[in-house]
């Protein structure tokens, strides 16, 4: 930001003295977050302009306004640049799924908000940069294995907070934990990154609240003998 100029701001009469104001500097990784995150929204916006496939180095420097020395610097290369891309969508969505997800609230009402969450993700009539960035970044790690290891640490960060909040919530009397809350937690993620990858490919939407809302109740609790079948929550 251009330094302002003070006579246009100081008064024409002096006033009494007050202490000095420290100016307050980024520090070297301060400026280094603040320039990432520049380019990261530069990587997105030229992403949905444009693809992957066209997508470089050279045009993300420019739309954020850097030389590709920095790109460099901090991403090392197109791949990990795009990687870095996606662990900050998903944090994004999952910062905005966990803050609706007390721990301590029954299972049956956890399920039923991850629900909606999840299927106004999926049945959005928005363009589907957020899929195809998905798509794309689980690509990419199957050619590289460094990007694999931390997809699976990011993966595995997600299915940990899961794992917590199901373990931290309410049963009502009667029910039983089908599996161990981690296992529960890798079924449930599991089975909505297969939603978003089939979405994806066939452009359709298979997905309702209700619908997902009995899937995860079947994946979370056990059904005592001779029962009918779990029945889901219904929308509000």
């Amino acid at each position: 930001m251009p330094t302002p100029d003070l006579s246009k701001i100081l008064p024409a009469e002096p006033r009494p003295a007050r202490p000095a104001r420290v100016r307050t500097r980024l520090s070297r990784d301060e400026k280094k977050v603040v320039r990432a995150a520049e380019l990261l929204d530069a990587a997105w916006t030229v992403f949905c302009e444009i693809g992957y496939e066209k997508l470089t180095i050279e045009n993300v420097a420019d739309r954020a306004g850097y030389s590709r020395q920095p790109v460099y610097t901090l991403f090392g290369d197109k791949q990990n640049l795009i990687f870095e891309l996606q662990s900050r969508a998903t944090k994004d969505v999952m910062d905005l799924l966990f803050a609706q997800l007390q721990p301590g609230i029954p299972l049956r009402e956890l399920l039923k908000r991850v629900a909606r969450a999840v299927a106004a993700q999926l049945t959005s009539r928005k363009p589907t940069y957020g899929e195809q960035l998905f798509i794309v970044t689980q690509m990419i790690a199957l050619s590289r294995p460094d990007i694999a290891a931390k997809v699976q640490l990011h993966a595995r960060r997600v299915v940990d907070e899961i794992a917590r909040l199901v373990r931290l919530s309410t049963l009502a009397e009667g029910e039983v934990l089908r599996r161990d809350p981690e296992v529960i937690a890798v079924h449930l993620a599991a089975h909505i990154n297969g939603l978003t990858t089939v979405q994806y490919q066939t452009g359709k939407h298979y997905v309702s609240v209700d619908d997902l809302v009995e899937v995860f109740l079947f994946l979370a609790l056990e059904r005592p003998p001779h029962s009918q079948p779990i029945q889901g929550i219904t929308k509000a």
